[in-house]
């Protein structure tokens, strides 16, 4: 009987029992302090007593990450992960529960993503230095051919040492010339006197490019990019906006394909001084339908599909409308990558007149299946700074873009003056 008794769970004491109020503290970072830190060690199993050191990025891009060189062979990196997915958004809180107050203090964690990587020996060292100093092939052949060459290989290789031209200046600056060098400086300026400077051949360079032709002259945004060299003006008079215009005055739900159309649909139709906008709108919506209606091609190019398939994809537009888009945009029925990047710069050109000249680039990427960086380098063929929002742009508040969305998307802004991407252009006679 007493065995037993001395198996039975004993009660806790008064001082163990939890309180039944819990009191909790959040308990702020000034952003100096570094504070408590959670990581992630996706297939790794890194060792329990390395320690890290820690570094801490200041200033707009606060960044913290953490570095060890304990272990003989790997170092430990542990940095913050941002990627833009929804993950990156979150906020990490690490709780200290005490039982004996009944005080739960929580506090802001940074999460951190540990990797590692196989450090150089010192001989994978020393043998990098030595393959600087290592004499090349062309120099390792030249010194064999003098060594064990034959008469012939020696009076070759010397006379390509003696027919070198001299780069030494004289002693009064000038540099040794002679009958052959003046007669080939002579007749390279008679070749060289037509050819095009680097000026004229950037600028042909530009001509050639599908982006929409800008009026480099222009004193202001709006004159960057005429609206009827976008669109016809008879199919910018023909847009079908009175159903839109009717829907929002009723109240009705308007539902489109497209993101970037949804999002400025209401604000554009429920004011008279927008019917303009509104109609380039609409035709902004023909173009991305229009888009993406097209088939797979080779090459990055796209097909058309067949003519009935075509017309029903494409809300409101008329025959003319629709023979017009094929017309501009198109070879026949392909449409190469020329002609693919000649459709999205001119929907984007039209964007920029919508959204009078600053736009957020997350909507119209997501309707055109693009890539943040193909976005910002469309944007910039266009001529437009890429820029993080601010509090300010109308456009996030219109929509209601939280602060943490806002971080991850960019601006595209039409400002003067006009700087577009510079080609890298080959210079004559030079080949890969």
């Amino acid at each position: 009987m007493s065995a037993s008794k001395e198996k039975k769970r004993k009660r806790p004491d008064a001082a163990q029992k939890p309180h039944k109020t819990v009191k909790i503290t959040h308990l702020r970072s000034n952003g100096n302090e570094l504070g408590p830190v959670v990581v992630s060690t996706p297939g790794l199993a890194a060792p329990k007593d390395i320690t890290f050191n820690a570094y801490k990025k200041t200033g707009k891009d606060k960044e913290l990450l953490l570095h060890s060189s304990d272990h003989p062979r790997l170092d430990y990196t542990a940095r913050e992960e941002k990627s833009g997915n929804a993950e990156s958004l979150l906020q990490h809180y690490i709780g200290m529960y005490n039982p004996e107050t009944g005080e739960l203090k929580v506090t802001p964690a940074h999460r951190v993503v540990l990797s590692a990587a196989l450090r150089p020996s010192e001989e994978e060292l020393k043998e990098a230095e030595a393959a600087k100093d290592k004499p090349t092939f062309a120099a390792q052949r030249k010194m064999l051919g003098m060594e064990f060459g034959t008469k012939k290989a020696k009076k070759m290789i010397a006379s390509l040492t003696e027919n070198a031209i001299s780069r030494k200046s004289r002693p009064d600056g000038s540099r040794p010339t002679d009958a052959l060098t003046e007669a080939v400086l002579d007749n390279l300026a008679e070749t060289t006197a037509n050819l095009a400077t680097r000026e004229q051949r950037q600028a042909a360079v530009d001509g050639a490019k599908p982006r929409p032709k800008p009026n480099l002259q222009a004193t202001t945004p709006a004159e960057v990019y005429d609206l009827y060299n976008l669109i016809k003006e008879e199919d910018l008079n023909d847009m079908p906006i009175k159903e839109w215009q009717d829907a929002t005055e009723t109240g009705e739900d308007v539902k489109t394909l497209s993101r970037y159309v949804s999002n400025r649909l209401y604000e554009l139709s429920s004011k008279k001084e927008n019917v303009l906008r509104l109609k380039v709108l609409r035709y902004v919506y023909m173009l991305i339908q229009f888009y993406g209606a097209l088939l797979p091609g080779k090459g990055g190019g796209k097909k058309l599909p067949q003519k009935s398939d075509l017309a029903t994809k494409i809300e409101g537009g008329s025959d003319a409308i629709v023979d017009g888009m094929k017309r501009q945009f198109a070879d026949g029925a392909m449409l190469t990558k020329w002609h693919v990047d000649k459709l999205i710069l001119h929907i984007l050109a039209l964007t920029l007149l919508v959204d009078q000249f600053v736009t957020d680039t997350h909507d119209v990427r997501e309707d055109l299946r693009l890539e943040n960086r193909q976005i910002s380098q469309y944007y910039s063929e266009l001529g437009c700074k890429i820029t993080a929002p601010n509090d300010s742009d109308r456009l996030l508040k219109m929509q209601g873009v939280s602060k943490a969305e806002a971080a991850l998307r960019k601006m595209a802004k039409l400002k003067l003056p006009l700087e577009f991407p510079k080609e890298r252009i080959a210079k004559a006679g030079k080949r890969r």
